[in-house]
């Protein structure tokens, strides 16, 4: 493998690397809203799933 191939290769990962970053960051608060509304609706079901038979509301 000669050296300019060896330099190209490593710009080309050090560059997918990058976009990879700068995705994972642009995409980060979408997740953690996204996982933060899914957490908070199992929670709200697992809830309404022992209070109502115990309260008598509800539709379980």
């Amino acid at each position: 493998m000669t050296l300019a191939l060896a330099l190209a290769l490593a710009l080309a990962l050090a560059l997918a690397l990058a976009l990879a970053l700068a995705l994972a960051l642009a995409l980060a608060p979408a997740l953690a809203l996204a996982l933060a509304l899914a957490l908070a609706l199992v929670s709200a079901d697992s809830y309404l799933a022992i209070a109502c038979p115990l309260f008598g509301f509800g539709p379980h």
